[in-house]
């Protein structure tokens, strides 16, 4: 045994090497081997042994030390420093241990973490076993053990023996669980790049990563899938048991294989358990110190683009919690372009329409949004997969423009194909609301082909009449345009070309016997209308007034042919519905007891104004519309 000093001073000749100076295994832990020096030279604790040698008994020891420790121990500084954990100058909460940067976190230096079946086969403590991840032995596929089953103890670094705890127990006859296999999986990576070894036995993207970064990942995933993490989760590790530690990096070991969905579920446990208030959006409203963490300044932060894109897809996929723009720069913008929740602007740009068409078809339920409180003012945010089905089915619809041009029929014509039910709408003011008509596009083109496919084009001969013309002909006999086309539907009505220089049915020609023999076989006999004489009695009104309302288009009339001359009559349906639709300021005041003079004013100081009369058209009598003024009746 060397000759000690009381008190050692700095000069390296006052330290000589002890008597038994064992070498070490390739990856022992430093305290390990010293607790082995210290029980082969006598000594009862390592802690006295260094005390004697003037140094720290410590995971950690100063870099003048290392000098000192090497001729104690007889080995080299270079094989000390590699086992030894020292501390960075320009980063003190960081060390440098076999070749590898660790956070001084990630180790367990208070107590003594160990495989009992290693212990029984090697005979020292290996050094991996004290980073807090590596929770269970690959060669025996058991948990690492902490606490001694016999004191209940954790087991110490400061005993006499390696092989014993202070109690007595043996420590290579205690028995550990068996682990996982996903945990197996994990600690064999870390084991492997500890000694510097390349194994891919874990799952991309995880398998390319040093060891640094791998130890970084699992703390910062464990802190979060503790439930109680918050930040980057340190100070959280640094309290952690082993029993505590191994639930814990069973479920990253766990997560680590079933990538990415297992973060998905991570974020939405985050999400769903968040404090956030009513008044309280976007992203670090909902996660908290987890975004704010993973896109700190922190060294070990700028190494998670894993976590990052990740986050990104998560947010593009599965998040509608705000909107996301190009100045959200933390974000992978690649993601961004793709994210599933779109802004009301965002959606309207994406299908090429304005705004409000757009939050118009969302009130009447032609698509879905979700709504968002954003500081004061509600956010409507679009799935892009509804987004894309809607802008599938608009596809499919064409308005009222483009059948009119297609079909070569005025607005008038239309309306009445509209109103007869030739042509069937699916939106539009009589059918959802809608201030515009839309039509299926098969429809349309059905029709189109349907009139006509299989005519000639050529010029029109003087036995023909023009489409045109028999509508005018057929209004004559109380007949419509709509008419006309369900007969050509129906083949009792057939054309005979088209004309090079029209469009549509507008082109179509028909044999003027052909035409006159459909007409004698459904003309209409006039008991489907009156004159206007006629009606203004039926109305109870003069002449004069119901000639208005036929001159501002409230009373509907159409043409009929008597005997060789034009009538303009109004039909019996006309007349109901404008007696269902109106109600005259005259009838209203015998209702109400006055004059019809004081029922205007009356309604008019309640906002309620007629549609018709002196002041508006120049008729010569109000009336209004009988749905406004039904609580004012009575």
């Amino acid at each position: 045994m060397c000759s000690l000093h009381a008190n050692p001073v700095d000069e390296l000749s006052a330290i000589k090497p002890l008597l038994i100076t064992p070498r070490p295994h390739k990856g022992e832990s430093y305290q390990g081997y010293i607790l082995r020096i210290s029980y082969a030279n006598g000594y009862h604790s390592p802690t006295w042994m260094m005390q004697q040698l003037g140094i720290r008994k410590n995971r950690w020891i100063l870099n003048g030390e290392i000098k000192r420790a090497a001729v104690a121990f007889n080995i080299s500084e270079d094989i000390l420093r590699k086992m030894v954990g020292v501390k960075m100058l320009n980063q003190p909460k960081w060390s440098r241990i076999m070749g590898h940067e660790i956070h001084n976190c990630t180790f367990e230096s208070r107590y003594n973490r160990i495989c009992p079946k290693c212990l029984k086969d090697h005979g020292w403590s290996k050094s991996v076993w004290e980073l807090k991840p590596y929770i269970c032995c690959p060669e025996h596929g058991e948990y690492l053990v902490e606490r001694c089953p016999k004191c209940g103890k954790p087991i110490s670094w400061n005993r006499e023996q390696l092989i014993k705890c202070k109690c007595g127990q043996r420590l290579d006859e205690i028995v550990s669980k068996q682990a996982s296999k996903p945990s197996i999986q994990m600690c064999k990576q870390i084991e492997a790049l500890f000694n510097g070894k390349d194994l891919n036995c874990l799952p991309e993207p995880f398998a390319k990563l040093d060891l640094s970064e791998m130890l970084n990942y699992l703390l910062f995933l464990g802190t979060y899938y503790s439930g109680k993490g918050t930040g980057m989760g340190r100070r959280f590790m640094s309290r952690l048991t082993s029993e505590a530690l191994i639930e814990v990096f069973e479920r990253v070991a766990a997560a680590l294989f079933d990538w990415p969905n297992s973060f998905y579920s991570l974020l939405d446990d985050i999400r769903h358990h968040s404090d956030k208030r009513a008044n309280q959006t976007g992203l670090e409203a909902e996660f908290k110190t987890f975004y704010t963490s993973l896109f700190g300044k922190a060294e070990e932060a700028q190494q998670f683009q894993i976590l990052k894109n990740d986050f990104a897809d998560y947010i593009s996929e599965h998040w509608a919690g705000g909107a996301l723009t190009s100045k959200t720069t933390r974000l992978n913008m690649v993601s961004m372009n793709v994210k599933r929740y779109l802004t009301l602007a965002e959606a309207a740009k994406f299908v090429g329409l304005h705004p409000a068409v757009l939050k118009k078809d969302i009130e009447r339920g032609h698509l879905k949004a979700v709504s968002r409180n954003m500081k004061g003012r509600t956010l409507r945010m679009i799935c892009r997969d509804d987004l894309e089905r809607y802008r599938n089915a608009r596809k499919q619809l064409v308005d009222k423009v483009i059948v009119t041009k297609r079909l070569g029929v005025s607005k008038n014509s239309f309306m009445r194909l509209v109103n007869d039910g030739v042509l069937k709408a699916v939106r539009g003011p009589n059918v959802d609301g809608s201030s515009f008509w839309f039509f299926d596009v098969k429809q349309i083109d059905n029709l189109y082909f349907s009139l006509l496919s299989g005519l000639p084009k050529r010029k029109q001969k003087l036995d023909e009449v023009t489409f045109k013309a028999a509508v005018r002909k057929a209004t004559a006999r109380g007949l419509t345009i709509s008419d006309l086309v369900q007969a050509m539907l129906a083949g009792t009505l057939k054309a005979s070309c088209r004309l090079k220089e029209a469009s549509g049915i507008s082109g179509l020609c028909f044999n003027e016997v052909t035409l006159q023999e459909y007409f004698l076989k459904n003309k209409r006999s006039v008991d489907w209308g009156i004159s206007i004489e006629k009606a203004a009695c039926k109305l109870a009104l003069n002449e004069e007034a119901t000639r208005d309302l036929v001159r501002v288009g409230l009373l509907k009339t159409t043409l009929s042919q008597e005997t060789g001359r034009l009538n303009r009559l109004i039909s019996f349906d006309a007349i109901e519905k404008f007696k269902e639709t109106y109600i005259s300021a005259s009838e209203l005041a015998i209702y109400r007891k006055t004059s019809p003079r004081a029922v205007v004013e009356y309604l008019h100081e309640r906002d309620v104004d007629p549609v018709t009369g002196p002041c508006i058209d120049g008729c010569r009598q109000y009336f209004y519309e009988r749905k406004q003024v039904m609580p004012y009746s009575k």
